[in-house]
């Protein structure tokens, strides 16, 4: 599926990343806000597009995919939306969300896939309390999971370097006394 980048404002900040589900993306990442997230626009493009954007408006980052809301970087939005990327001198080629171009972004699918090749989306699923669509999302590269899904994985993958293969099938993380699911969006 073809890949989009995508403006969205949230308070004072400007997030703009890629996504072959831009409406999904976006539901995921406003989970996790305080503001709620509003979509300015999308262009054709996937990681090379956007990280050339990033690199046009790195003054004006604030913390990863996240930019200072000011007129500068809403002009440039606006122009490219108006334009295009060919236009302003950007990649615009729309690439395919696959494993093996998310790979350089996050080590999740292909460790993922290494450590359970068979069952990668029900040990993800039961790890993080995460659905089914938004754990193969994130195999697949179409979004990132979020930081304690991250970490916790980051955790298995240390264990898994010590000989140790962790089964989550069956573990229900938003049920377990001791403990939350990983994922705040989980079912």
């Amino acid at each position: 599926m073809p890949s989009q980048v995508y403006f969205a404002l949230s308070g004072n900040r400007v997030k703009i990343g890629y996504s072959a589900n831009v409406e999904r993306r976006l539901e995921d990442v406003g989970a996790h806000l305080e503001a709620p997230l509003a979509l300015l626009g999308t262009i054709t493009g996937g990681y090379s597009t956007e990280h050339a954007i990033h690199a046009a408006l790195s003054e004006f980052r604030l913390k990863g995919e996240w930019f200072r809301d000011c007129a500068d970087v809403r002009g440039y939005i606006d122009r490219l939306l108006e334009v295009g990327p060919e236009a302003m001198g950007l990649p615009s080629a729309p690439e395919h969300t696959t494993v093996e171009n998310s790979l350089p972004k996050s080590p999740l699918p292909g460790l993922a896939c290494l450590m359970w090749p068979l069952d990668a989306v029900a040990q993800l699923r039961g790890l993080s309390g995460a659905t089914e669509e938004t754990v193969r999302s994130w195999l697949a590269g179409a979004s990132k999971p979020p930081l304690l899904v991250r970490l916790a994985f980051s955790s298995v993958v240390l264990q898994f370097m010590h000989g140790e293969r962790l089964n989550f099938i069956g573990r229900d993380a938003s049920k377990e006394a001791d403990s939350a699911p990983f994922y705040e969006g989980a079912a």
